[in-house]
């Protein structure tokens, strides 16, 4: 993954399978700190997303699609599906961990126009996902 100072944000997002329609990820992390250098490490932890197109509890579960489909949702306390899948000592439990650790520019070099010279850097960074499981396949 690379970012540069004009394009620092981030957004990810992946499936989680098995499972009916499910997925987690996260929108627009600033990977700049605010003195303008780069997060050495950037880590989060993410909800289950239900994404409204097929029903269903557990991770295995037979297709059935949602019809008509439903609007997409965080999973909360109150939305958690009736098997409680997703809570943990009586809360929502993240199914992720996203691990974002700096490796350094991998180009550092100057661009002119007509008018200006801007100086781009590219950061390269290391993702790793963790998926959490809270009930057995």
């Amino acid at each position: 993954l690379m970012v540069d100072a004009k394009h620092p944000l981030i957004s990810v997002i992946t499936m989680i399978a098995p499972s009916p329609d499910w997925f987690t990820g996260f929108q627009d992390i600033n990977l700049l700190n605010e003195d303008g250098t780069w997060k050495d490490v950037f880590v989060a932890e993410t909800l289950a997303c239900d994404g409204g197109t097929s029903d269903g509890d557990t991770y295995v579960t037979e297709r059935v699609h949602t019809n008509p489909q439903a609007p997409i949702y965080q999973y909360t306390a109150t939305t958690n599906p009736k098997t409680n899948v997703f809570m943990k000592d009586g809360k929502v439990a993240p199914v992720a961990k996203w691990m974002c650790t700096l490796q350094g520019p991998a180009f550092a070099g100057s661009v002119t126009t007509t008018t200006t010279t801007t100086t781009m850097i590219l950061v390269v960074l290391v993702v790793v996902v963790e998926l959490y499981r809270n009930e057995p396949i």
